[in-house]
């Protein structure tokens, strides 16, 4: 689950913890998975607008803050994609999980998740820049025997 307000833990941690949370990995570019993950966190926080997170530090991946209050709504809602994508479930719910990202980053959001063959259902209420990543729509709420409509989008 991807929610809005995504998960950032409150404690000091490296940004390569944060990112691979709740996996820890060595805090040493020289281990071969430290290495692995970090090449892969550079590929996928470049894709979302989000790779200056670690050179904009001279420490970079592993520089240490407290990153629920440095970082912006949309950097955390990129975060929390870009830890989705990185720890690749068969399947993803995203509660608004990109509402405060801008939309091209929205769309690489959707884009990387396809890509990772991540299933995944959204919930949102402005869900009409959304529909262009789907295949169907579920509509709550509805004026009908059941209260629901489910819909195939165009594709």
């Amino acid at each position: 689950m991807i929610p809005q307000l995504p998960l950032v833990p409150t404690c000091s941690l490296s940004l390569l913890d944060m990112c691979t949370y709740p996996e820890q990995l060595p805090p040493s570019d020289e281990d071969a998975a430290t290495a692995a993950a970090i090449a892969t966190l550079t590929v996928l926080t470049a894709r979302l607008r989000v790779a200056y997170l670690a050179t904009r530090n001279p420490r970079g991946w592993h520089s240490v803050q407290q990153w629920d209050s440095v970082l912006s709504m949309g950097e955390q809602q990129a975060l929390g994609i870009v830890r989705c994508v990185y720890h690749r479930p068969d399947f993803a719910v995203l509660d608004e999980a990109t509402s405060a990202c801008a939309e091209d980053v929205a769309a690489e959001a959707y884009s990387l998740l396809g890509e990772s063959q991540i299933r995944f259902v959204t919930i949102a209420q402005a869900a009409d820049a959304l529909r262009k990543y789907h295949q169907q729509e579920l509509r709550l709420g509805e004026a009908s025997e059941d209260g629901w409509a489910l819909q195939k989008l165009a594709a």
